[in-house]
């Protein structure tokens, strides 16, 4: 698991905040109320994940981290969303450490170990910590996702395209090996990554516009990308707004991760996706201000959704 940093304090604090995350990853490795026991062909799993994020580490020179088997918790439907809102497959809490994956959504084992491994890029990914007043930290960065202390969400959709896009380009490449430890076909493997083929699909878009913009070729524009979401680098984004015009830096940060259950994100999301498609440059101007006044229009019904749930509670 990755060393998080905490931003804002002195050195007091910060050894406080130390403190504060390593008894948040004890609590993480802690067994979870109605978890399964990980089968032979779990840990099996693991070990190949963890093998591939070597692999990501050598490509960049990063630092070698792999996931501890406590960390990952196998948990039925029921359990698993008590402990979270989202019906997905899994999920991973950065204060905790923790992968928690929905064992009831994860019967076919293409499926299975594809989740575990985009949890697992999500868990060693950048991140930094908050130290809020009342001596608890929150996530501020996990990748590319970004949780300013004012309020908002940005860059989450960003951050879970090149999550996919990873985890798709690791099990294409170490699809011969999965195919003999797992008994998966490779008509599998393609299946499971057709499930957010859309993701990727709009990602390539992105990187074949800046690549075009810097004469490279796509493979030296998708490793800056994908490398940025592990060392927390960010200035290559500005190629965004040098190939698409003002203010779609901003705009590719409002897109969200899909996880979102509001009614009006939807739409949202759908303009974001075709500002980005779109070419004419006028057209796009057009698209801009509708994006930034249905975005506004986003956070004040989450904003009057959320004083609605204090008011219930």
């Amino acid at each position: 698991m990755p060393k998080f940093e905490v931003m804002n304090t002195n050195a007091e604090e910060a050894e406080l905040a130390e403190g504060f995350l390593r008894e948040c990853h004890e609590k993480g490795i802690q067994p979870i109320e109605g978890e399964l026991e990980k089968t032979e062909e779990d840990l099996t799993m693991l070990a190949e994940v963890n093998t591939m994020l070597t692999s990501v580490a050598d490509r960049f020179n990063l630092k070698k981290e792999t996931i501890d088997s406590r960390s990952v918790h196998v948990l039925p439907a029921e359990a698993f969303l008590k402990q979270t809102t989202y019906k997905t497959a899994g999920m991973y809490k950065a204060k905790f450490e923790s992968i928690l994956l929905n064992d009831d959504l994860l019967k076919d084992k293409s499926k299975r170990i594809s989740t575990l491994l985009h949890e697992s890029l999500h868990a060693i990914s950048h991140q930094k910590f908050f130290l809020q007043e009342d001596g608890t930290l929150e996530p501020y960065r996990v990748g590319y996702g970004n949780n300013p202390i004012r309020g908002g969400r940005w860059f989450d959709g960003l951050n879970e395209m090149v999550i996919v896009f990873t985890e798709s380009t690791l099990m294409r490449a170490h699809a011969d090996e999965l195919q003999r430890k797992f008994v998966i076909t490779e008509e599998e493997i393609a299946q499971t990554a057709k499930e957010n083929e859309c993701l990727e699909v709009f990602l390539h878009h992105i990187l074949n516009k800046v690549g075009k913009y810097r004469n490279e070729d796509f493979v030296t524009t998708a490793d800056r990308f994908v490398k940025g979401h592990f060392t927390g680098e960010m200035l290559h984004l500005k190629d965004i707004e040098k190939v698409y015009g003002p203010h779609s830096l901003r705009i590719l940060a409002m897109l969200d991760d899909g996880h979102n259950l509001n009614s009006q994100r939807v739409p949202l999301r759908r303009m974001i996706v075709q500002y980005f498609i779109e070419a004419d440059d006028t057209s796009r101007k057009e698209l801009s201000t509708a994006i930034i006044k249905q975005f506004e229009q986003v956070l004040e019904s989450e904003r009057s959704e959320k004083k609605e749930g204090e008011v219930t509670n």
